[in-house]
C-alpha cells in the first residue's frame, strides 16, 4: 500500500497526494513516538470504530467505520516515516489515519483521493485542508488560491508551521507570529501562523505564504 505522511512537532498530522487514484500515493508522518510502531487504518469517511479488547490501543476511538489495517511499519529515530504505494481502486473512496501504537494517539483522518490539486494535509487543528505555498514572495492567500477555488479560512486557521516546515524543510523552525504561515526568505524561517483567524490579504516582501484552499 502507498502512503507517506507528515506532521506537526506536537501532534501526528497526515498528508496524502498523488494526481489519480487506482494509481500510485504519496505522504509524510513526522511527529510520533521515535522507533515506535504505527499503523495505518483504512475505512468508511465521517465513521468510527473502538479498536476491541486484545488489541494494541484497546479502547481508542478511531475517526474511520469498518477500520483494515493495511500496514504497521517502525518509524525512524526522528519519529518520521515514509511509505509509498499505488493505491487500489477499492480503496479509493476510503479515508486513512494513522495511529501511534507507543501512545495510542491518532492523526486526523483524511480522503485517501480528493478534488484537492495541491497536498492534503492536517495542520494540526483537525482539519485537512489542500495546501499550497507561494510561487513567489509577497503574494497574499487570495493570490495563490485564485486558480484552486478560493481561500478556505476555516481549515487555514491553525497554530504553528507544520505546513511550511513540510514544504520548506530546509529552512529554520520558527515562533508563531502571523496569522497566516510565512516561509520567509531573508532569515530563512518557517514562521508559524498564531491561531487567529487568516487574513486572505496578508503579504510580505520575503514570504512564501502557506495557504488553504478549496481545491
Amino acid at each position: 500500500m502507498l502512503f507517506l505522511f507528515a506532521a506537526a512537532a506536537s501532534a501526528q498530522s497526515l498528508t496524502v497526494s498523488g494526481p489519480t487514484c487506482p494509481g500510485a500515493k504519496t505522504g509524510t508522518v513526522t511527529g510520533v513516538t521515535p522507533g515506535g510502531r504505527v499503523a495505518f487504518v483504512t475505512g468508511a469517511p465521517g465513521g468510527n470504530a473502538v479498536i476491541p479488547p486484545g488489541f494494541p490501543c484497546a479502547g481508542t476511538v478511531l475517526d474511520v467505520g469498518n477500520p483494515t489495517l493495511q500496514a504497521a511499519p517502525v518509524a525512524s529515530a526522528q519519529g518520521t516515516l515514509a511509505i509509498q504505494t499505488n493505491v487500489p481502486a477499492g480503496l479509493c473512496s476510503q479515508d486513512v489515519q494513522i495511529l501511534d501504537v507507543a501512545t495510542c494517539t491518532t492523526s486526523a483522518a483524511v480522503p485517501i483521493h480528493s478534488t484537492c490539486q495541491g497536498t492534503l494535509m492536517d495542520p494540526g487543528n483537525g482539519i485537512p485542508g489542500c495546501w499550497y505555498t507561494a510561487a513567489t514572495v509577497g503574494m497574499t492567500c487570495t493570490d495563490v488560491c485564485s486558480a484552486h477555488g478560493g481561500f478556505d479560512v476555516t481549515a487555514s486557521q491553525h497554530i504553528g508551521n507544520a505546513v511550511g516546515m513540510f514544504f520548506w524543510p530546509g529552512k529554520t523552525n520558527g515562533t508563531n507570529w502571523e496569522t497566516v504561515e510565512c516561509s520567509s526568505t531573508d532569515n530563512n524561517t518557517n514562521w508559524g501562523a498564531n491561531g487567529s483567524i487568516p487574513s486572505a490579504v496578508f503579504s510580505h516582501p520575503a514570504c512564501y505564504v502557506n495557504c488553504a484552499c478549496y481545491n
